[in-house]
């Protein structure tokens, strides 16, 4: 007998049971021209099918994207912890605006199967808040940093954000300044830590001028060590193996963490590390257009920081006099980018988060030829 076929969801008020689901799925997929209907359908598919296991696919931030399986057993135990630690009850609304094509918005919907939410179900937009009634009361959502800061530029959306009752932030860190503008709102904001191979957060951060800066707090059933290179290290009781991971820490015991950075996107200049999402929250309250810090290869210090900005048009003097000017004024000396490049489009995953390594080749090749420098 199939045991993932009995599972129930709700959608924008109307349960879906049994049979019903297939019938959801495959009018989901008749969506032609919006994909993320599409995917929605092909997730429960995928869910109420007699396999156990079920595909996700990475999101290719750090490297090529990749399908892995994992254990729907697996999933809806990551899903429980998230539904214990947030006291989520049946009936409450949950906002699904993320993709089911990646675990962020594949564990929404598990959420709301499991602890009997009501889902409601809009576009996953830059903006999915303009598509919400004033009325419309949402008790828990998932949001990625894109959507948080598009929703507080908007006074209309910062106004149902603070409404909301819990927001969890996933995606990639969040800069400083939207820390800030998050606490002046006064609302119910966590970070999360995960990736896809933990079948989302295995850590939350509330975001309170009054809590450490950047700790992480451990689920139930999850604790941490370091491997030698200083990264994290997670032990899930759901998972089979521990996931070893990129993202240097410091540890502060089993179950809390500081979080520094990637181990490869750390610079050694010259003999001293630098963290390049350190000072990208630095210099974040000042620069209005999507950046990063990159390195290139040096003769001397082996690497050199590099700022790249998302810029449509060649900076004047004036605009690159005042970048230069918040760097000396913002970072050490020691660490200050000492080139500064701009360029119209950058290269994102289907997931929002720049890839880096990608755009910076891609501005060297185009500007300098492909055998300009090794990268």
């Amino acid at each position: 007998m199939n045991p993932w076929i009995s599972f129930s969801l709700t959608l924008n008020g109307k349960t879906y049971a049994n049979g019903q689901l297939v019938e959801l799925a495959n009018e989901l997929n008749k969506a032609l021209h919006k994909n993320w209907q599409r995917h929605l359908g092909n997730f429960i598919k995928s869910w109420i099918s007699d396999s156990d296991e079920i595909s996700v696919q990475t999101s290719g931030s750090t490297g090529k994207p990749k399908l892995i399986r994992v254990k729907k057993s697996s999933m809806l135990a990551s899903a429980a912890n998230t539904c214990q630690f947030f006291h989520l009850q049946p009936n409450q609304n949950a906002l699904l605006c993320l993709d089911t094509e990646y675990i962020s918005g594949m564990m929404m919907v598990v959420r709301a199967m499991l602890a009997k939410l009501n889902l409601i179900v809009v576009p996953p937009s830059k903006s999915p808040l303009k598509f919400l009634a004033d009325s419309q009361k949402i008790h828990f959502a998932s949001m990625v940093g894109a959507q948080i800061h598009h929703s507080l530029i908007d006074e209309t959306c910062r106004k149902f954000l603070n409404r909301m009752d819990t927001v969890i932030i996933g995606g990639s860190s969040i800069s400083s300044y939207l820390e800030i503008e998050l606490i002046k709102s006064e609302g119910n904001f966590w970070c999360t830590y995960g990736m896809t191979e933990t079948l989302s957060h295995v850590a939350l951060r509330k975001i309170s001028p009054h809590l450490p800066p950047n700790e992480y707090t451990a689920l139930p059933g999850v604790h941490f060590d370091l491997d030698p290179r200083g990264c994290l290290i997670i032990h899930a009781n759901y998972l089979p193996e521990p996931v070893i991971t990129n993202d240097l820490v410091k540890l502060i015991d089993s179950s809390h963490f500081q979080w520094l950075g990637r181990w490869d996107f750390v610079i050694n200049s010259g003999g001293i590390k630098i963290y390049p999402e350190e000072l990208e929250n630095a210099l974040s309250p000042y620069f209005h257009y999507p950046f990063f810090i990159t390195s290139l290869s040096d003769e001397i210090k082996g690497e050199i920081p590099v700022l790249m900005v998302e810029y449509d048009q060649t900076p004047d003097e004036k605009t690159m006099n005042e970048w230069n000017k918040i760097l000396s004024s913002v970072l050490p000396s020691k660490k200050k980018p000492q080139l500064i490049f701009t360029y119209p489009h950058f290269i994102y995953t289907s997931t929002g988060k720049i890839k880096r390594n990608q755009t910076l080749r891609q501005y060297l090749e185009k500007n300098y030829g492909k055998d300009f420098l090794s990268i």
